[in-house]
C-alpha cells in the first residue's frame, strides 16, 4: 500500500461523512493487502453503516508509505 488518505466531504450541507482512499502500486499489491485489512482494519468498521458514493473532499488525514521511507525510525 502506498497511501491512505482520509478525507472530510463537503459537497451536500448538514451532513457529515468522511471517506477513505487506500492507493496501492499495482494490482498485486493491492491483492496481498487484503488479508491484512481483513485482519486488522475490517474488524474495527465493519459495524459502521457505509455506503459507496462518488464525492469530493478536503483531505484531514494522509499516510504515505514513501514519506516513512524518507524517516529514520527509532
Amino acid at each position: 500500500m502506498l497511501r491512505t488518505v482520509l478525507t472530510k466531504l463537503w459537497n451536500k450541507e448538514d451532513v457529515h461523512r468522511v471517506g477513505i482512499l487506500f492507493e496501492y502500486r499495482d494490482e498485486k499489491a493491492f491483492a496481498t493487502c487484503q488479508s491484512l485489512l481483513e485482519k486488522h482494519y475490517i474488524p474495527m468498521v465493519k459495524t459502521f453503516i457505509t455506503k459507496v458514493v462518488g464525492s469530493r473532499g478536503i483531505v484531514v488525514h494522509e499516510f504515505s508509505s514513501e514519506e516513512l521511507l524518507s524517516h529514520s525510525v527509532i
